[in-house]
């Protein structure tokens, strides 16, 4: 069993908190002198001695891909909020893909779309269907899955494809209770969960989805 996080956005298992307790302790060490604290700022500050702890929040932010603290925290809530959510869903599974699923549906949408613009992938169109791992849209991709609330496209596929194939060990700081969003397993019950942000999904259905983006290929090359 491995836990992988997806490199776009926050995985679950990173709250908020642990990123400003992270920004202390930059903070500390910039002041300190140390020498890889100051490499980590000068692509944004050449100053050290001006370096306050809301530059460095904007450290961490432009290093996890935010353009400002106040986007990451936004994203943050965003997918707190989602994970909620689908932990509610998950709770009741005789209804969940039925009655649940389109209640689901109504609340989750505006969430992602949240969470894409605070990651910068702002539109105006905010009822087209997004990747929930990139955010992409579906028009600006090749292939396009869409499960139960949770939709992937075929580059996120081929990023979490290698990510199972990774032989490193779990990653450490990511919840144990995590369980993959497409099919409900729990990540006992399978080889890794790829941990993406609000949105996790296991490498059996990793494999379905390129079975499913590959036969979808070569039905269009016929």
């Amino acid at each position: 069993m491995a836990i992988q996080p997806f490199p776009v956005g926050l995985p679950t298992g990173i709250p908020i908190d642990a990123l400003r307790e992270q920004a202390k302790e930059l903070l500390k060490s910039v002041q300190a002198g140390e020498a890889a604290a100051l490499h980590r700022i000068t692509p944004y500050f050449r100053d050290p001695a001006g370096v306050t702890l809301q530059r460095i929040q904007l450290v961490i932010a432009r290093e996890r891909g935010f353009s400002s603290w106040r986007k990451l925290k936004d994203f943050a809530d965003a997918r707190d909020q989602l994970v909620a959510q689908r932990r509610e869903a998950l709770e009741d599974r005789r209804t969940y893909n039925s009655r649940k699923a389109t209640e689901q549906a109504a609340v989750i949408g505006p969430i992602v779309q949240r969470m894409a613009n605070s990651a910068g992938a702002e539109d105006a169109d905010t009822t087209a269907r997004r990747c929930n791992f990139c955010f992409k849209r579906q028009d600006q991709v090749l292939k396009f899955i869409v499960g139960t609330n949770n939709h992937i496209c075929n580059e996120c596929v081929e990023t979490c494809t290698g990510l199972v194939n990774n032989d490193e060990d779990k990653v450490p700081g990511l919840q144990q209770g995590l369980h993959c969003d497409f099919c409900h397993k729990h990540v006992r019950e399978v080889g890794t969960v790829i941990a993406g942000a609000g949105t996790n999904i296991c490498n059996e259905c990793v494999e379905l989805c390129v079975e499913i983006i590959t036969e979808g290929t070569q039905a269009d090359s016929n």
